[in-house]
């Protein structure tokens, strides 16, 4: 890996029955949602970790972005490396 390139890795089933893989609906299918009215907003905030991540989520350098996040919402869900240092 360098600046121009990264590697990246690739899951896939395999395997399976034609019957049972016509359930299987595509991780990017839209589905909308009715309108739900609750008092709290929940966010999640998914942090991707390794190298090449713009910020991280390894020894808490996502607190910032985190922090932003936690003022516009009741609610926040994450990884706790996302705000914990650790050595």
């Amino acid at each position: 890996m360098d600046d121009a390139q990264y590697q990246c890795e690739f899951g896939a089933l395999e395997g399976l029955e034609p019957v049972a893989a016509e359930g299987l609906d595509s991780i990017f299918r839209f589905v909308r949602r009715k309108i739900e009215r609750i008092d709290d907003f929940t966010a999640v905030f998914l942090v991707p970790t390794g190298i090449g991540s713009e910020i991280g989520g390894h020894a808490g350098d996502a607190t910032p972005a985190a922090r932003v996040l936690a003022a516009a919402c009741d609610r926040l869900i994450t990884h706790p490396n996302v705000v914990n240092a650790s050595d």
